[in-house]
């Protein structure tokens, strides 16, 4: 995502605010990075935003590494679990065709997927298209990338007499990942999208949700894996929930909240993922926003 197309963070504080007091409501979009906190992501929804395309891009930390990210899945989960808390739409895609990808990385996303099912869904898994001027495309050779030649199409666009290389925009590289060469595992992350796409477009779409009713906290859990429609929750559990809307290792959980961790992360309100526990339990808002119709995004990193 190019940095010229990104929303600007003084925006959070010097115009979104403003925004929030004006009337009438504003409906934006906003191409953004991933790394918004929850407080963020509320000033962005007063302030009329309604959908957003964060550089979310992969659920697998080590995957965002080699992207240069500079954030974590749990970052990324964080902020769908925190823009469906707002009613903020999302649109954004799972890139994978790495130089140095592990498959290991795609088995576990695709195996996380169906806990992820009342989110925001990618568009799809897409594989990396190295674009002109990228890091990929300037140092392919450091990144594993041996000849850089032109998508097909441009050979059908142009001249005999022009050589595409010099007009490209979009190319191909010869490299080969572990992902690439397991046409099974890419099947199965594929099917793992296309049936979480599908069951967010039902109706109603499934939700997880944590809600207080008559003092008690309840969570209301209408997704596919889930193991009962309404299960409410100790004090301890609620507050432990709570504390882990910010990614914590085990050892950080304080030993009395033991066996409340090993209680979320059964019934599927936290996930254990990559070495850290995170909740993925929405929390609405106050400030939620009407969520438009969504369009179409690219696929390109």
């Amino acid at each position: 995502m190019d940095e010229i197309n990104i929303m600007p963070r003084s925006y959070l504080t010097e115009l979104l605010p403003d925004l929030a007091e004006r009337e009438p409501k504003l409906s934006l979009f906003y191409e953004v990075k991933s790394n918004l906190t929850r407080a963020e992501v509320e000033t962005m929804a007063r302030g009329g935003v309604a959908m957003i395309q964060p550089g979310i891009e992969s659920l697998s930390t080590p995957v965002l590494k080699l992207m240069r990210k500079g954030v974590s899945a749990h970052q990324n989960i964080a902020l769908l679990r925190d823009c469906a808390a707002t009613k903020i739409g999302v649109i954004w895609n799972i890139i994978y065709g790495f130089p140095g990808e592990a498959a290991a990385d795609y088995a576990a996303m695709a195996k996380l997927i169906p806990l992820l099912s009342h989110l925001d869904a990618p568009n799809g898994p897409h594989r990396i298209v190295i674009d002109r001027f990228s890091p990929l495309y300037r140092g392919h050779d450091a990144n594993g990338i041996g000849a850089v030649t032109p998508v097909p199409g441009y050979r059908s666009l142009y001249p005999r007499s022009i050589d595409p290389a010099d007009i490209a925009y979009h190319f191909e590289g010869d490299y080969a990942t572990e992902p690439l060469d397991d046409p099974a595992l890419l099947d199965r992350l594929n099917a793992a999208v296309a049936a979480w796409r599908t069951i967010a477009r039902g109706t109603p779409p499934p939700v997880l949700e944590l809600f207080d009713r008559d003092g008690v906290a309840v969570v209301l859990d209408t997704r596919p894996v889930a193991l009962r429609p309404m299960t409410p929750l100790t004090p301890g559990q609620r507050d432990l929930l709570i504390a882990l809307d910010r990614p914590r290792t085990r050892d950080a959980i304080a030993p009395d909240q033991s066996a409340n961790a090993d209680w979320l992360v059964s019934r599927g309100f936290v996930i254990h993922y990559e070495d850290r526990l995170v909740g993925i339990v929405v929390r609405p808002a106050q400030c939620a926003v009407a969520q438009p119709v969504r369009r179409a995004a690219g696929a390109f990193a």
